[in-house]
């Protein structure tokens, strides 16, 4: 069965025009590594664990940048509560789950974070696939806006561009 499952999931992947890559996993069945989007450089892991061989799990991960960290660490009590509920909410999808490491403490910051979804052979088809992995990428890049949003440097004049008219 779970051959099957990978012939399937590597034909859905070609079709919606992605490359899958096997990837050596002594905890999986099989584990593929995909370009998500398509020829993005981001990359999306499928696992089929060992425990649970009928099962996919679309998986990314994304390390929280010490120089986020640092900003982080910068902000007063009130504006790590409310960076990290911003968060939270973002990454509290109905669709994913997710995992943090290194938060602690409730104002610490993460500095790791992992989304995934977990699917099931017998309720799995190519557009439930396909918008299972669209869910998994679109949450992380939530979770990343809301890093940026609060936590990259400042820039034209403390986070405020002002255009300006050019010519008459």
């Amino acid at each position: 069965m779970s051959g099957d499952l990978k012939a399937k999931v590597q034909g859905w992947l070609k079709t919606i025009g992605l490359t899958p890559v096997d990837q050596n996993d002594p905890q999986a069945v099989w584990h593929l590594a995909i370009d998500y989007p398509v020829r993005s450089g981001h990359q999306l892991h499928l696992v089929s664990p060992k425990d649970h061989p009928s099962a996919v799990v679309v998986v990314s991960g994304t390390e929280v940048s010490h120089e986020h960290r640092e900003a982080f660490d910068k902000l007063d009590d009130d504006g790590k509560d409310e960076f990290l509920w911003e968060f939270r909410r973002t990454i509290n999808s109905v669709h994913v789950d997710f995992g943090l490491k290194g938060a602690e403490g409730p104002l610490d910051c993460p500095s790791h974070f992992q989304i995934t979804s977990t699917r099931y052979e017998d309720g799995l088809t190519l557009d439930s696939f396909a918008q299972t992995l669209g869910a998994v990428f679109k949450t992380e890049l939530a979770a990343i806006w809301v890093i940026q949003r609060h936590l990259a440097p400042r820039s034209f004049g403390g986070g405020r561009f002002d255009f300006r008219r050019l010519g008459a």
